[in-house]
Parts: structure tokens; C-alpha cells; sequence
């Protein structure tokens, strides 16, 4: 079981959020909230334990993880290793079994794949830039976007062909995974 689920089964969304924000305002089988991601008068922030947690004046929609998440401007996997240590919980916050070694390999084959398409695009763009420069007048936009795009081309393709995996992630957050195709 992973730790989102482990979390999700032992802590129920009234009992998160009475700790995380406190006495509601108004209480029964839904407790109401001012919203904490928003200023408000009238509170329209509506926690259940069996439908969740829905900010009705933005209707946005959470799980207590997503909750935590948004609360603390925090990743997913953050959130479940806060609720677990704030709660605490019995739940190891650090699983690492077979099923996560293969996820891991799978991202790390998708990245070589992102990798090598993105090298190839670069490459292309790489000659186009080659191209303008020497057929357009310098004082033209095409000139001009050429030689920007040059330092760029250069850094990703340096960074992607002799990088460690790390600058390989660096620059796919710099340009995302579909940004070429």
C-alpha cells in the first residue's frame, strides 16, 4: 500500500483539517471554514468525511493530501510525509520496494527518449539558426531571433549531450517534454 493511501485510510478529512485550521465555524456532518486560500466573510469551505474538502467559492475540490499540499505550498509527497509525521502515524515514509526500482527505470528510459528526440530537434533548429545568419541581413528579425536562440542552443545541446543525468532534468525544465514535437 502506498503512503497516500496509508494516509488517506488512517485520517479523515474533519480531523485534518480541525488540526491544520482549528475550531470550525460551523459544525455538524459538514464543518464549515473561511477559506485559507482566500479572503472571505461568509465561510464556504466545506469539509466531510466522506466527500472531502470543497472551497465552494472557488470550487476547487481536494483530498486531504492535495489540501496539505495547497496549504503549504508543498509536493504531494511532501504533504503525505507531513500528515503522516504531524498525525503520527505508523507508516513508513520512505518505502523503496521492486514496484518503485521499476517505476524509476521507466522514468529514467522516458528521459534518455526525451533525451534523444530533443537532440535531434535541437540539432535542426541548431542548423536553421546557421542558415538565417547567413542568408538574412543582420538588421531583419529572423537575424536577430537567430542570434538570440544561439547561447540557449548551445547550453541544451552541451548540457544534453556530454551532461550527467541532473542537467539532462535541468533542461527538461527549462523546456518541458513536448516543447518540439
Amino acid at each position: 500500500m502506498s503512503i497516500f493511501s496509508e494516509v488517506k485510510q488512517q485520517v479523515k478529512p474533519k480531523q485534518l483539517t480541525r488540526f491544520y485550521l482549528g475550531k470550525p465555524i460551523k459544525s455538524g456532518t459538514t464543518d464549515y471554514y473561511l477559506s485559507p486560500f482566500r479572503n472571505e466573510k461568509t465561510p464556504s469551505f466545506a469539509v466531510h468525511d466522506k466527500r472531502g474538502l470543497t472551497d465552494f467559492g472557488s470550487g476547487e475540490h481536494y483530498d486531504i493530501i492535495s489540501f496539505v499540499q495547497k496549504l503549504y505550498r508543498i509536493t504531494p509527497i511532501e504533504a503525505a510525509k507531513k500528515i503522516a509525521s504531524d498525525f503520527h502515524l505508523n507508516i513508513d515514509i520512505n518505502p523503496f520496494d521492486e514496484s518503485n526500482k521499476i517505476s524509476v527505470y521507466r522514468v529514467k528510459g522516458g528521459l534518455k527518449k526525451w533525451r534523444d528526440e530533443t537532440l535531434d530537434c535541437l540539432t535542426a533548429i541548431y542548423k536553421e539558426t546557421q542558415t538565417s545568419k547567413r542568408t538574412l541581413k543582420p538588421d531583419t528579425i529572423g537575424y536577430f531571433v537567430a542570434c538570440e536562440l544561439e547561447g540557449p542552443l548551445d547550453y541544451w545541446t552541451d548540457a544534453l549531450i556530454s551532461g550527467s543525468e541532473t542537467e539532462w532534468l535541468q533542461v527538461f525544465r527549462e523546456l518541458g517534454w513536448g516543447w518540439c514535437f
